[in-house]
């Protein structure tokens, strides 16, 4: 690994799971697809001294002793083998091997290879007793000193995000004094920068007022603020600095630095706008033009609805489009759709697919599967032609409607498409054996997906039935409409404490994450100072009772859910009554999530992640953060507590889009199902009347002839 004048400072162990490589799932190795392979990175700034890889397997009872094992390699090169013996043969077994810390490099590929055998001799590779199944509790530790490595601006996000590591980014914000609204909006800029960066990793960023913590932090401040502990003189213009703690080199500080506020501002758009252009370890924005807003719906990391979208522009690069081997892991694209549009009016999604295979010898079971997010949605026969190629045209399914083949397609009920998706290819190439002792399978057998297939999305309109927890948490709708937030305000508590600024750039880095573009324009302002705004607001704090001072009292335009001390209110919609409502008093951290539509605009939004207390604040922002609950986010109220997640649908409803009027005529009467019915019998009534009342004056006039 390569490091730039490092000099070792610290030492650290740090252990990497199988289950975050592999998302939890088992490998499993058998006779023909005897080989896997896992990625990961090390840290720029770590240096491997030590490793150990534990391994936790389950062996097939058939293999024979000493002559099935397991071979290690690490980036191509061996490490270490384990052969079955008798004692573990049919067993699970756990193994420790010890790594040589000079094959690590920044970028690794660990490699397991299965080698194993039920008989002595004309075996048949594809039997089902030849397997072994690694667990996901396997691990790899590692023993690392940290470096002082010399980076500048010019490295950036490095140090302070490493696209090498897998972990959650943590990075402190260090604010001089009690920072202003205006450096909370430098400040939440810097966080959907860094949040969009770490990506699936996710980003908190802990706040610190003076205070400097013993690691890497981002540091804003005037000339006036510059907290103590940081060698840094006044600037007259925007300026933006990598330092080093006096105390420890290694520790390094992103000082985002001008003589006012608003040149902290223009330093922060500057090092988002014009990172590239930095060198150094200090920077100068002499000027810095914003973009101009972004449009309706210009989301990056949605998919365009304008036109067909490539699958290779999805996919995370090339090579994740190809795999090898009889039964591979299924190729997996993930596909984020914008979670407004409507399906409702269509019956599916089409889907131009091509593919590359090795063609079997003779007609077999060699088969691709497509499935949406688990879901079976089509078989299709691998040929042995002679075409290189073979092209599909699919309709990933959207209804529930039996149809036929023609053009192969498909329907899926809509509710299997979310915003999240995966379109997963399973190739599985049969093995025939001509007979005892022949037919060896060959080794190189491929399958790809040509990234030129396409996924349309255009002519589906954008309709959100709101309130919908579910959309803010898994694509930060509706403030990702405009991913660059100009239409979004985000309140404060008057009185905001440092836990609210934590969860305050918590979420508009999730939202940075959630758009894929840095939410350069977000307005921060404290409760007081809000007046009546069309952009849609997001509250986030901890102080009692201030949902209701920021939008009204408990009324049909104010908040379902309020707490005043230990005093809480749901209130719900009722279509008999006028509403129902219950108050509760009881004590304990309570975390909440609310939306419910604006009293200042309608068809505008207000989303609250909220608290009874800094506690129960927190509690609302884990639950964002956590892949395993963030699902019981839903309806317009979620109540976190330390022991659940629970969603209320109060009824409130508004809606969001540009359906056309029939559209609206159709949504509506699909909602009013006994009314569609009242009013057909009604028409079939008029019609029957009009036509006796016709034929009746027809009868007259032929009697009168």
């Amino acid at each position: 690994m390569f490091f730039a004048g490092g000099v070792a400072q610290a030492q650290d162990t740090r252990t990497i799971g199988f289950e975050q490589l592999r998302a939890g799932e088992a490998i499993r190795l058998s006779g023909l697809d005897n080989d896997a392979t896992l990625d990961f990175g090390i840290p720029r700034e770590e240096a491997v001294t030590a490793a150990a890889l534990d391994l936790s397997m389950a062996l097939s009872p058939a293999l024979l002793p000493q002559l099935s094992h397991v071979n290690v390699r690490l980036n191509g090169r061996f490490v270490d083998t384990i052969v079955v013996d008798e004692t573990r043969s049919g067993a699970r077994i756990e193994s420790s091997l010890a790594v040589d810390p000079r094959l690590f490099a920044d970028y690794n590929q660990l490699q397991l290879e299965f080698i194993g055998h039920y008989a002595e001799q004309c075996e048949n590779p594809a039997h089902s007793s030849l397997w072994v199944e690694i667990s996901p509790e396997s691990r790899l530790t590692l023993d690392t000193e940290l470096l002082d490595i010399r980076t500048g601006l010019s490295a950036l996000p490095v140090p302070f995000f490493d696209p090498r590591d897998n972990r959650e980014l943590l990075l402190p914000v260090v604010f001089g004094g009690s920072p202003s609204p205006a450096m909370l909006e430098a400040a939440g800029m810097l966080a959907g920068w860094f949040g969009m960066q770490a990506s699936y990793r996710g980003a908190r960023f802990p706040v610190s007022v003076r205070g400097m913590p013993d690691r890497h932090a981002l540091v804003l401040a005037t000339n006036e603020t510059l907290p103590a502990g940081l060698d840094a003189a006044p600037v007259e213009q925007p300026t933006v600095s990598v330092l080093s703690s006096p105390d420890n080199p290694r520790i390094k500080r992103l000082l985002v630095q001008g003589a006012t506020v608003d040149q902290v501002r223009t330093a922060a758009l500057g090092l988002i706008e014009g990172q590239i252009l930095m060198t150094g370890d200090r920077a100068t924005v002499e000027s810095v033009q914003p973009p101009p807003p972004r449009a309706l719906n210009d989301v990056p990391a949605w998919m365009d609805t304008d036109r067909p979208v490539r699958l290779g522009d999805l996919a995370d690069s090339a090579e994740s489009l190809q795999v090898k081997g009889h039964r591979p892991l299924p190729i997996t694209i993930n596909a984020r759709i914008p979670p407004d549009l409507y399906t409702g009016f269509f019956e599916g999604v089409d889907m131009d697919l091509r593919y590359r295979y090795t063609r079997p010898s003779a007609p077999d079971g060699s088969r691709l599967a497509v499935l949406v997010n688990n879901r079976f949605v089509r078989s299709l026969a691998l040929q042995p032609d002679t075409s290189d190629s073979q092209a599909s045209r699919i309709q990933l399914p959207l209804l529930d409607r039996d149809r036929s083949q023609a053009r192969d397609e498909l329907r899926l009920p809509a509710f299997q498409l979310g915003t999240d998706n995966r379109l997963q290819f399973h190739f599985s190439h049969d093995f025939q054996q001509a007979g005892a002792c022949q037919s060896a399978p060959s080794a190189n057998v491929y399958a790809a997906i040509d990234p030129d297939s396409t996924i349309d999305l255009t002519g589906f309109p954008r309709h959100a039935p709101m309130p919908d927890l579910a959309l803010f948490a898994n694509a930060g709708y509706p403030f990702t409409r405009y991913a660059d937030l100009s239409r979004t305000t985000a309140v404060l508590p008057d009185s905001y404490a440092a836990t609210d600024i934590e969860a305050l750039l918590f979420t508009l880095g999730r939202l940075g994450r959630l758009s894929g573009l840095t939410g350069t324009r977000v307005e921060v302002v404290r409760q007081s100072d809000l007046g009546e705004s069309n952009d849609d607001l997001l509250l986030v704090g901890a102080e009692p009772d201030w949902l209701r001072q920021s939008t009204g009292d408990a009324d049909d335009s104010g908040p379902p859910l309020l707490v005043e001390s230990a005093r809480r209110t749901l209130r719900r919609a009722a279509e008999s009554t006028s509403g129902l409502t219950t108050t509760i008093r009881a004590r304990g951290d309570l975390g909440m999530l609310v939306g419910f539509e604006s009293p200042f605009a309608p068809g505008s939004s207000v989303v609250a992640v909220a608290g009874n207390s800094a506690a129960g604040l927190q509690q609302a922002v884990s639950v964002l953060a956590d892949p395993a609950r963030i699902d019981r986010v839903r309806h317009g109220v979620t109540v976190v507590t330390n022991e659940q997640v629970r969603s209320v649908n109060t009824g409130h409803t508004y809606a969001i889009g540009n359906l056309t009027w029939w559209q609206r005529v159709w949504l509506y009467f699909a909602g009013h199902p006994l009314l569609l019915t009242v009013l057909a019998v009604v028409a079939g009534l008029i019609l029957a009347v009009l036509a006796f009342w016709l034929l009746r004056g027809v009868a007259a006039a032929r009697t009168r002839h």
